[in-house]
């Protein structure tokens, strides 16, 4: 299938952000890698002992009051420079962390690119607000439909914060 959207390539990230990345707050689990794969958990008690085994704090009391501890995801993300965002039907709270998180790499770790599971045709809308802040261009992707902390509104709403202080971002809405 053609592409409807400029999915041109990114300049290569050659070096490393010039800022102090992080040091983690919450302490720095090690991810879990399975070595089998096996069938998922399906019965609540054996899906609250795989969370409680497999989970790790996101936010903590001793990050104060920003709460967030992204450093592991800075880890994971190190080299790369597209954030995607998706799936996330019915819920606020994953519109503020995936804000935050974006964020979190675009000053750290060189992320560059947004892309959000909304329609294609909705890219150069987000361009434009992007660019200008524009609230008809919010508009036009359906963000007033949504509530104040959906990730349609919030993400590119931080990525047009951090275009204003300088950072160099582009958007791309990626769906049919």
């Amino acid at each position: 299938l053609p592409l409807l959207a400029d999915v041109s390539p990114v300049e290569e990230l050659t070096h490393e952000p010039d800022v102090v990345v992080p040091v983690s707050i919450c302490g720095h689990p090690d991810l879990a890698v399975c070595e089998t794969v096996s069938v998922a958990p399906t019965t609540k008690t054996e899906i609250t002992t795989f969370v409680k085994n497999n989970a790790f704090p996101l936010r903590c009391t001793e990050a104060g009051s920003v709460g967030w501890d992204f450093s592991i995801y800075g880890d994971e993300f190190a080299g790369h420079q597209a954030f995607f965002m998706g799936e996330v039907h019915g819920s606020n709270e994953i519109g503020m962390a995936s804000a935050d998180l974006f964020e979190y790499l675009v000053r750290f770790h060189g992320v560059r690119v947004l892309a959000l599971e909304i329609g294609m045709d909705t890219t150069e809308d987000l361009k434009d607000f992007l660019a200008t802040g524009n609230p008809m261009a919010m508009q036009a992707i359906g963000a007033d439909m949504y509530g104040d902390n959906m990730f349609r509104r919030l993400l590119p709403e931080r990525a047009h914060e951090l275009v204003l202080e300088g950072y160099e971002i582009d958007v791309v809405g990626v769906d049919v």
